[in-house]
């Protein structure tokens, strides 16, 4: 299995001292390209190295560990149940992180220390740790030109963004293009946080002065025109969305193209939508959604069964729309935990859990749900009988018309 996109964080993998890097490969497997690179293994060798490796089970593991436990809360839940099983703590003094990774290593060779490591995991997913992404279509399916120039052009718009909005001068920028998927890992630095802390050597409390450095992944299919963002700050999405269009095709709006998500196919074709043929995927169940009738109306039907639930209060879902959707998966594997993916039109995923991303892609595109965009011959005035929608359902009638047919009051879509 080829690295996830969530995987793809850099500040996380330097987080990471080298020597426990090293470790870690001992314990689980050198991937093919850092093979022979052990007493010269640097940074570089490792992000650039792995997305394109084939990873084993066992390293895709430890990426795991590293992204769900290397946290503050990760770290409670590992102690939590050592101290549960009356097990030995690890050597204290090591960030979050590297102390994941030291556990992950440990209980490699210690049976006592597995089970610890399950409850930790399934402590911190039951807290709900999601990957959240965007998606976007462009307006049509186009090849990256002058990568290098282009790279450079985008970090400058973004130190310039950065300035302006007080998250700092720092920014880097990483571009790897393999077969048509270019992928764009950002490292900018963000607000300014002052925590009460005990300095080392000193007995004293202090406030120290620092700026996080976020690391956002950002991936563009050419061979379909989708962009997917992954951004730590949500309040950044917009801005890549419309700097993305401008560097790379010279078009602020060149991403304003038709929605990625659609829950349309839910609402025609109800629970037979979620009968798929999706290997590794069981069953699937839609246990929560929210139902937008008219004019701001709002539904939030909570079940173990929306579509049951749905049919006993008898709502009349062709007079409104799915804005959102909850879905349960049932995933093959040695967990045995489902996998709860939200989708909110017009475009923002949720995966609780990062490792099965591009499983969830493909159920997502095998049923509709995702990369479909409505068309003219099953969607026109006469079908959105009564009138009575959300603005994104008149766009997907209209278009880039829509802004205008408001303004000129032929639509009116009230606030």
């Amino acid at each position: 299995m080829q690295l996830p996109l969530a995987f793809s964080d850099r500040a996380a993998i330097e987080e990471v001292s080298i020597d426990l890097w090293i470790d870690v490969f001992d314990a689980v497997g050198w991937p093919s390209s850092l093979a022979g690179k052990r007493d010269v293994l640097a940074y570089d060798d490792i992000v650039s190295g792995l997305p394109n490796d084939e990873l084993s089970d066992p390293l895709l593991q430890a990426l795991e560990a590293l992204h769900s436990l290397g946290s503050e809360e990760g770290r409670e839940a590992i102690v939590t149940a050592m101290q549960d099983r009356a097990a030995d703590i690890l050597p204290a003094g090591n960030g979050d992180r590297e102390f994941a990774l030291q556990f992950f290593v440990a209980q490699r060779k210690d049976a006592s220390l597995a089970d610890v490591f399950a409850r930790a995991q399934i402590e911190v997913q039951e807290r709900g740790s999601q990957r959240r992404y965007n998606e976007f279509m462009g307006k049509e399916a186009r090849s990256i030109k002058n990568l290098n120039r282009r790279k450079e052009a985008l970090r400058e718009r973004i130190l310039e963004f950065c300035g302006k909005s007080d998250l700092g001068d720092h920014v880097h920028v990483e571009a790897i293009e393999d077969d048509g998927i270019c992928t764009f890992r950002i490292l900018r630095s963000h607000r300014m946080q002052k925590p009460l802390a005990v300095v080392p050597g000193h007995s004293a409390r202090a406030t120290i002065q620092f700026r996080p450095v976020h690391d956002d992944g950002i991936r563009y299919d050419a061979a379909v025109g989708r962009l997917r963002i992954a951004a730590r700050a949500a309040t950044i999405i917009d801005f890549y969305r419309e700097v993305l269009g401008q560097v790379l095709f010279d078009d602020g709006a060149f991403f304003d193209g038709d929605p990625v998500c659609s829950l349309k196919v839910l609402q025609e074709r109800g629970r037979q939508v979620l009968d798929h043929e999706i290997y590794g995927i069981g069953r699937v169940r839609m246990t929560e959604c929210l139902w937008e009738r008219g004019d701001r109306e709002l539904f939030h039907i909570r079940s173990n069964d929306c579509f049951r639930s749905m049919e006993e209060l008898s709502l009349p879902l062709s007079e409104g729309t799915l804005i959102q959707a909850k879905l349960k998966c049932e995933v093959t594997g040695k967990s045995t935990r489902p996998v709860t993916v939200n989708v909110r039109i017009p475009s923002r995923i949720e995966v609780s859990q990062k490792i099965h991303e591009q499983l969830i892609d493909r159920f997502l595109d095998a049923t509709g749900i995702r990369n479909v965009a409505a068309s003219a011959s099953t969607i026109s005035l006469w079908t959105l009988y009564p009138w009575r929608h959300p603005a994104n359902t008149w766009r997907s009638l209209f278009g880039a018309e829509t802004d205008k047919l408001v303004q000129e009051q032929v639509l009116l879509i009230r606030p």
